[in-house]
């Protein structure tokens, strides 16, 4: 559903100074950490989130068809972050932790890791990381030459402003990209109807203008984000 394409020729990366260039680099590194299945905080990482998938079922590894409830079409983990690394796994997490409600609504109905089967509704893994590369599309939070997007979803860089503001925010909180991840990724999923508690899960057919409306939000809301503001994500712990 996603990678990274060729940025256009002649296209350059704004100089920000090295401050910045240098938080920029932090940010890219670890987004683009990959996942190593011998690593105990990342090993802790997917104990978690399994936990928050199945619900009182013992941890089934990082190879377990139970996996395919999130949308991870085979289970095998190793295999499905290449592209997304530990962080698809932290942002899920983040979603289970503060919004558990839209979480557990987004999973198939499976009543057994055994008898899982990929989702039939838009699969929560694969939009989570749509949701990752439209962000780190438009706030040019990758490597140069490539741009991370979803297929159909690509759109508009920040400007050097808007950068410079988001960078801002995350130096006073760490969390600041996860944040933004959560509020638009429910977005994606779920429309404004998370905000009204209905709960309205987007639709593999709806899904290719969800992705156009989510793209065209975050370039709308993040360009408002300025320097000291408590940037207030609507996604609700319930």
């Amino acid at each position: 559903m996603s990678g990274y394409v060729v940025e256009p020729a002649g296209r350059q990366d704004a100089l920000l100074g090295a401050p910045l260039e240098a938080r920029v680099a932090d940010l890219i590194r670890a987004l683009d950490e990959p996942f190593d299945a011998n690593d105990p905080d990342h090993l802790d990482a997917c104990r978690r989130l399994w936990e928050a998938t199945w619900p009182g079922v013992a941890f089934g590894g990082v190879d377990h068809k139970g996996w395919t409830r999130l949308g991870f079409r085979t289970g095998e983990l190793a295999k499905e972050l290449q592209s997304g690394g530990i962080a698809s796994v932290l942002h899920l997490l983040k979603l289970a932790t503060y919004s558990p409600t839209l979480f557990a609504s987004a999973l198939d109905s499976q009543d057994s890791p055994g008898n899982a089967t990929e989702c039939p509704d838009c699969p929560l893994a694969p939009a989570s990381l749509a949701v990752a590369f439209l962000l780190r599309g438009f706030l040019r939070l990758h490597a140069p030459g490539t741009v991370p997007q979803p297929i159909g979803g690509g759109g508009r860089s920040a400007s050097d402003e808007t950068l410079r503001r988001f960078l801002a925010w995350d130096e006073s909180r760490p969390d600041a990209f996860a944040s933004l991840h959560l509020e638009f990724t429910v977005y994606l999923l779920w429309g404004d109807t998370a905000l009204h508690g209905r709960h309205a899960k987007t639709t593999l057919m709806q899904f290719p203008k969800a992705l156009i409306q989510t793209r065209e939000r975050i370039e709308c809301m993040l360009p408002r984000i300025q320097a000291g503001d408590t940037y207030q994500v609507r996604a609700v712990a319930t």
